[in-house]
């Protein structure tokens, strides 16, 4: 991320996207706000590049084994090498693989913690 004038560069980019005037005369509610941001976001996103396969392939794996499957081992079931796979994801998802796995496997942890309803999960 870049910063310049004391602003990341994509919060500068979503400022011009969304009209200040448009905000307080469309959007007056919260509700409101979260749809003009998610009309911006999608006409944003029908102009970005396609996911290349590799990394599509790559982020389900990470999600069916929770985070816990190997880079090496995924880039190899893939067929690339871990620079290539750690170049695409950091591309397209905007951190490595390794990062995601840990976020994936945390998020399990949590969801775990949840279902328990605070009995010990020892």
């Amino acid at each position: 991320m870049v910063w310049r004038f004391g602003l990341p560069t994509s919060q500068r980019q979503l400022a011009r996207d969304l009209d200040e005037k448009e905000l307080r005369n469309h959007a007056p509610t919260w509700e409101r706000r979260f749809a003009l941001l998610d009309r911006v976001w999608r006409k944003r996103l029908q102009g970005a590049p396609e996911v290349p396969p590799i990394v599509t392939s790559a982020w389900h794996a990470l999600t069916r084994s929770a985070g816990r499957v190997a880079v090496a081992e995924l880039a190899q079931s893939l067929g690339c090498s871990r620079k290539r796979l750690t170049a695409g994801f950091r591309e397209h998802v905007g951190l490595p693989p390794k990062s995601l796995a840990r976020i994936i496997h945390f998020h399990r942890v949590v969801q775990c913690l949840v279902a328990s309803e605070g009995e010990r999960l020892s």
